[in-house]
C-alpha cells in the first residue's frame, strides 16, 4: 500500500511539473489539472480506509473535481470564442 501512495505522490509531483512548465495551450493545462486531481483522488481513497475514515469525503471530492473540470472547459470554450483561439499566449493581459 505504501508503495501506491509512493507513486502516486510521484505521479501528483510530475503533474504540478507538467502544469508549471506549460505555456503553449490551455486545453494542456485542464488536462494537466485533471491528472492531478485523478491522482489525488487516487490517494484519497486508498489512505482513507487505513485512518478509519468516512467514505463520504470521497464523494465530495469527486462532485468537488468534476465541478472543477466542467468550470474550466466552459471558461477555455467561452474564451475560445471570444479570443478565437486557446493559445495561452492570447490571454497575457500585459500585450496590447
Amino acid at each position: 500500500m505504501l508503495m501506491v501512495n509512493l507513486i502516486t505522490l510521484l505521479g501528483v509531483f510530475m503533474g504540478l511539473v507538467k502544469f508549471i512548465l506549460n505555456d503553449k495551450s490551455v486545453l494542456i493545462s485542464l488536462l494537466s489539472l485533471e491528472y492531478i486531481s485523478l491522482l489525488m483522488y487516487l490517494l484519497i481513497s486508498t489512505s482513507l480506509p487505513l485512518m478509519g475514515g468516512e467514505m463520504y469525503y470521497l464523494l465530495y471530492f469527486l462532485v468537488m473535481m468534476i465541478c472543477e473540470g466542467v468550470l474550466g472547459l466552459s471558461l477555455m470554450i467561452l474564451a475560445s470564442f471570444s479570443y478565437s483561439g486557446s493559445s495561452m499566449k492570447l490571454y497575457n493581459s500585459t500585450s496590447c
